[in-house]
């Protein structure tokens, strides 16, 4: 707590009634009190966002890992296709080759 505070606390407990010591032994308790929650919460801040943290870099691993399988998926079939197209020009290429040597043109 700021002295500003911590000197208007004490002010406050001595205008109930409390003694000098009483007052400066309750403001250091409520000062104490103060710091130690605010470093609980601070940990436990820090330990929830560790856990974020570890959660979404599982998470970005676990869609890298998907992605890498459907771009290996895309290339086989991509290649699955251009060997029918390939094949499927071989084949209209011998077959018009063929029908060539079957029908010679005239001369």
């Amino acid at each position: 707590m700021p002295i500003t505070q911590e000197r208007q606390t004490i002010q406050d407990l001595r205008g109930v009634g409390f003694s000098e010591e009483q007052a400066l032994l309750l403001a250091a308790k409520l000062e104490s009190a103060a710091q130690a929650t605010s470093e609980d919460l601070k940990g436990f801040i820090d330990r929830r966002l560790g856990e974020m943290e570890a959660r979404i870099d599982l998470r970005l691993a676990q869609i890298d890992a998907h992605m890498a399988e459907m771009e290996a998926r895309f290339e086989r079939s991509l290649r699955l296709h251009l060997a029918t197209i390939l094949s499927a020009f071989v084949a209209v290429t011998g077959l018009a080759l063929a029908i060539i040597k079957l029908f010679p043109g005239p001369g």
